[in-house]
């Protein structure tokens, strides 16, 4: 199975393996992550996403609200949230 285009990939155990991508504030963000062969994420976790203040993330939100059964999880620093 290719893993390109991801920053890194762990192996914890034969059952869970981590893709990490890292982007910009600015980047497109898909949450299906291109076709890696693995189908939807189980998870989403964005680390001081900037969730309010990024039109990027519009799609990522949208994938959640669609896919109730993907765990997301957001940390968020804004002075005004």
């Amino acid at each position: 199975q290719s893993h390109q285009g991801f920053d890194m990939k762990l192996d914890h155990a034969n059952n869970l393996t981590l893709l990490v991508k890292s982007g910009t504030y600015g980047d497109e963000l898909n949450p299906l992550f291109g076709d890696v062969g693995t189908g939807p994420p189980d998870m989403l976790i964005g680390l001081n996403a900037g969730l309010f203040a990024y039109k990027s993330w519009s799609s990522v939100v949208s994938f959640c609200h669609d896919n109730p059964s993907v765990v997301a999880v957001f940390t968020d620093y804004n002075e005004h949230s």
